[in-house]
């Protein structure tokens, strides 16, 4: 079944004859009110621009739709292009092909033509079937960018890849071999360079569909999927019984989305300097400063970890080739947002609750008010994408209350103290 698009009428019969069904109808196609051109003298024109007024909101309302989910119920076949995207998007009912509820969409960036298409199947996991940019455009971040939109609109991703450009832009977006999510960019390249291409999966198809065969990590999301149903007085969450890892992690507050650019492959908690001894001194120092909620001054950051929600961002840090980029959820309850001016002096565009110790900075681009970088220095508000998101292991503090091992960056080990403090309403802490 071919793409369903809408033609409009003849701009010039409906422009003479009906100026305010014409400006509505560009309206509805996302052109504003003042973007419309004529004389002040011809009467037309504020009949269009009136028309356009009508049309333009119920456009933009109908581009927010298939982000917020509720484009189910459309005719099958209807696409509807995102006015505040830079892409253009077309999509087609792919049912009769891969079976009901199926569905092809093809993005395309209009100045060079450049496009990737996704089918997105029934249980909502997509796969990319194609990415082609233009030989005099390639370089340009265009193929990041396409893969990009595309992981938003579809977390749950997965696409093989035969170039190895390709694979290193999908590695820097998160995407990993299945099964292999601490896999390095030069392991990819091995497995390209010995059966010509390499299927590439998003942080969330990893953590859905492919990590729950490991054994060890589906015993901790297990663990920590019963120990999220139980009672908030047990130390549970109060989540129904069958949540998954988002649902944890939205409910334990870790619901930002970030990452980070490094050279070092065994990072297992995100200390401040490094994990220097001088790092140990400062997160002891602000952890004491938070528990009395008192203020430290923005500048204290600066020995924290940075992460980006900007994959391409976040890659800039890691050496070509040899880095590793982390993806990860960030636990932010109060952060300071700094904006810089022309002279690179910043200002807050916040107001952080100043009866509470700040425990984030957020950088912002000058340009476009954007997310560029997030500092913090309690690794306990950070876990990677992949973690169990255990409640009883929300924080080190937590950890020891509840008498399991302390937090790391998966905070997914099945270890715990020989003599627990504290008895475990499942029974896991008692051997």
């Amino acid at each position: 079944m071919d793409t369903q698009m809408v033609r409009r009428p003849s701009e010039s019969y409906l422009r003479q004859d009906y100026p305010t069904v014409y400006g509505a109808l560009g309206g509805l196609f996302g052109t504003a009110p003042d973007q419309f051109e004529g004389s002040v003298l011809d009467p037309s024109t504020a009949a269009v621009r009136r028309g356009a007024e009508y049309g333009f909101p119920v456009g933009t309302a109908l581009a927010m739709l298939p982000a917020a989910g509720l484009t189910k119920g459309l005719p099958v076949g209807m696409g509807i292009k995102d006015v505040g995207s830079k892409f253009n998007v077309a999509s087609k009912d792919a049912s009769e092909i891969f079976g009901a509820g199926s569905a092809r969409f093809k993005y395309t960036e209009p100045n060079s033509g450049s496009s990737i298409e996704v089918l997105r199947k029934s249980d909502g996991s997509a796969s990319v079937l194609s990415l082609e940019v233009p030989e005099k455009f390639r370089g340009m971040k265009i193929g990041e960018s396409l893969q990009a939109q595309v992981m938003q609109d579809f977390p749950v991703l997965q696409g093989q890849v035969s170039s190895k450009a390709a694979a290193k832009t999908a590695y820097r977006l998160g995407r990993r071999p299945p099964n292999q999510p601490d896999a390095s960019l030069d392991e990819v390249y091995k497995i390209m360079d010995e059966y010509s291409s390499v299927n590439l999966v998003s942080p969330a198809m990893q953590r859905q569909v492919f990590m729950p065969t490991q054994a060890p990590q589906q015993a901790a999301l297990d663990l920590a999927q019963q120990r999220a149903a139980l009672p908030v007085s047990q130390g549970g969450l109060g989540l129904p019984a069958g949540n998954t890892a988002e649902q944890r992690a939205a409910a334990m507050g870790f619901d930002t989305d970030a990452y980070h650019g490094t050279a070092s492959k065994d990072i297992q908690k995100f200390m401040p300097e490094g994990g220097t001894p001088e790092g140990d001194k400062t997160l002891e120092w602000y952890k004491n400063r938070q528990a009395q909620n008192q203020p430290v001054g923005y500048m204290s950051f600066r020995s924290g970890s940075f992460f980006s929600p900007k994959a391409e961002y976040a890659g800039s840090y890691a050496p070509e080739g040899t880095g590793v980029m982390y993806p990860v959820n960030l636990r932010m309850e109060n952060p300071l947002s700094l904006l810089p001016n022309a002279q690179g002096r910043y200002s807050a565009t916040n107001a952080p609750d100043t009866n509470k110790t700040i425990d984030a900075m957020i950088l912002q681009d000058s340009l476009d008010k954007s997310i560029n970088e997030i500092a913090i220095i309690n690794p306990d508000q950070i876990r990677s994408r992949f973690a169990a998101f255990d409640p009883f292991r929300r924080s080190a503090a937590i950890a020891a209350t509840m008498g399991v091992a302390a937090p790391d960056l998966l905070a997914n080990e099945l270890d715990y103290p020989s003599n627990p403090m504290y008895t475990d309403p499942l029974g896991y802490s008692i051997r």
